[in-house]
């Protein structure tokens, strides 16, 4: 008789309590599966950063938490990340933890990276980073001269 999804009377296509259940279980499964792949991709990424320390690449300190309430800006989301390095950090290390929040990576998937490299502009005039070559670093309080353009840009 036909797809019984595309069964009609009329004009109208009958939707039964058998599709309705089918997508319910269809969710249900993806949703196993995604938190399933969330618990593979933390362990993997705490081997990696176990990894990454044994061979003295990155700084222990791991990246601050984001705030609770869930509200916090792009750039006190960069500001808050940076932070966390103890080196330059290439732009798309930046971008990688950005989108790890899905808020940003949503932002930075529709404006195409010109979001991003404004933002970064912003945080380098207001003197929170500084551009080494093609990385960025976080400045620290201690480390800040205003006005200080030393960076070549």
């Amino acid at each position: 008789m036909g797809d019984p999804v595309n069964q009609m009377f009329g004009n109208q296509v009958i939707l039964t309590t058998d599709h309705i259940r089918q997508w319910q279980e269809e969710i249900q499964r993806a949703e196993r599966q995604k938190a399933d792949a969330d618990a593979i991709i933390a362990d993997r990424r705490k081997k990696l950063e176990a990894a990454a320390i044994l061979a003295g690449e990155v700084n222990p300190a791991p990246i601050p938490l984001p705030p609770e309430d869930g509200d916090e800006s792009m750039q006190a989301a960069a500001e808050r990340i940076l932070r966390g390095f103890d080196r330059a950090v290439e732009h798309h290390e930046l971008q990688a933890e950005l989108r790890k929040i899905p808020r940003f990576a949503a932002m930075l998937d529709k404006h195409k990276g010109a979001y991003y490299y404004t933002l970064v502009m912003r945080l380098k005039k207001v003197g929170k980073i500084k551009k080494v070559g093609r990385k960025i670093r976080f400045i620290h309080r201690e480390n800040s001269v205003p006005g200080d353009d030393t960076t070549g840009d």
